[in-house]
């Protein structure tokens, strides 16, 4: 017997980063998957130069997808190694889709590295589970043998038992390492509309903004910077400088490459939240069409930067990072004036047509 849940992979919004990526290919399966993108998701780039969609300081938490998706634990320390394979594929036949922690050090199990799959089906003539897997920076459909599964789970709970402080900072900030996920069929859509122009609204009015941890006697720790929306420009600029003259990063920094994938989905994102909106609206205006044809530029303008930063690496000419660094600003404005006039006219079309 065989199974294969929905599933978005190969056309995933996100993709760079893992944790966004797995319960997005859940999301955008769903018929409301459009409104939903369209008034969710933010990006902001931290005091390390490191870019997550998230809001001020804090990557988006498993909460965040609340409204839409079911979330189901399922205690790790219950189910037995034996019966592993069967409590998935029992999910599987509900309409769940399974997030589970594995090793994934194949090459030496005595020393586990753990991160979660997303489990979406079973063929039992394969004896595998299909889940997303990641090459060359995409992700593809792959498989995972119910013998490695079955494998792997008692290491997984040996681990968390003996490293409690990782299990429960895992669970805020990503998911519980065993737990299955199903698209709500009562999520409303009648806000959408108004937060993805508030989502557009917060995006030109980006900022640069101190975030400082209090002691306990009030004073500050420190004052790092981050950036949000558009201000995000801002902290690019910052670290293409820094590759020209060969600065230091710290090791949180990731690369280059990674913010610019990271900015060039965000503004895919605000492109379909543009989209969604004229739909809605039903608009009928050459201004505001116009406006979302020249952002789809601004768009194709972060892939131009994303695959010479690619290539950069590769080649290490650093002639690419000047040419990114030269057309920063002109593409900051270019944004910017382009947003503005977006929300100004749509706002105009909503008071003169009163829509809802």
């Amino acid at each position: 017997m065989k199974k294969e849940l929905p599933i978005i992979i190969e056309d995933a919004v996100v993709v760079s980063e893992c944790w966004t990526f797995e319960k997005l290919a859940i999301i955008q399966t769903s018929k409301h998957a459009e409104a939903w993108l369209a008034s969710h998701f933010r990006l902001y780039m931290d005091n390390c130069f490191c870019a997550y969609f998230g809001e001020w300081s804090t990557h988006y938490r498993p909460s965040y997808y609340d409204d839409i998706l079911h979330a189901k634990i399922i205690n790790i320390f219950e189910v037995k190694q034996e019966d592993i394979v069967s409590i998935i594929k029992q999910n599987i036949d509900n309409g769940n889709y399974v997030l589970l922690g594995i090793n994934m050090n194949i090459q030496n199990i005595n020393q586990p590295r753990f991160h979660e799959v997303l489990i979406y089906g079973y063929n039992d003539v394969k004896q595998s589970f299909n889940v997303p897997i990641m090459n060359n920076r995409i992700f593809t459909k792959g498989e995972i043998s119910y013998q490695y599964i079955e494998k792997s789970f008692p290491l997984l709970i040996e681990y968390y038992k003996t490293n409690p402080n990782f299990r429960i900072d895992m669970s805020i900030k990503y998911q519980y390492p065993f737990i299955s996920y199903s698209l709500k069929d009562d999520y409303s859509t009648d806000q959408c509309v108004y937060m993805a122009l508030d989502k557009i609204q917060e995006e030109f009015y980006g900022k640069q903004v101190t975030i400082s941890t209090l002691s306990e006697t009030m004073s500050t720790y420190d004052a790092p910077v981050y950036y949000t929306g558009l201000g995000c420009m801002n902290g690019l600029e910052k670290v293409i400088c820094m590759y020209i003259e060969n600065k230091y990063f710290t090791d949180n920094f990731y690369s280059l490459t990674s913010i610019l994938k990271k900015m060039h989905e965000h503004r895919n994102m605000i492109l379909l939240s543009m989209n969604y909106i004229y739909k809605k609206w039903e608009i009928n205006d050459l201004r505001i069409l116009e406006d979302i044809q020249i952002y789809e530029t601004c768009c194709e303008r972060f892939n131009k930067w994303y695959l010479m930063s690619l290539k950069c690496e590769q080649t290490s000419d650093k002639l690419l990072l000047y040419r990114m660094l030269a057309d920063v600003n002109t593409a900051y404005a270019q944004e910017r004036n382009t947003l503005i006039g977006y929300y100004g006219q749509c706002c105009k079309w909503y008071e003169q047509n009163n829509k809802s």
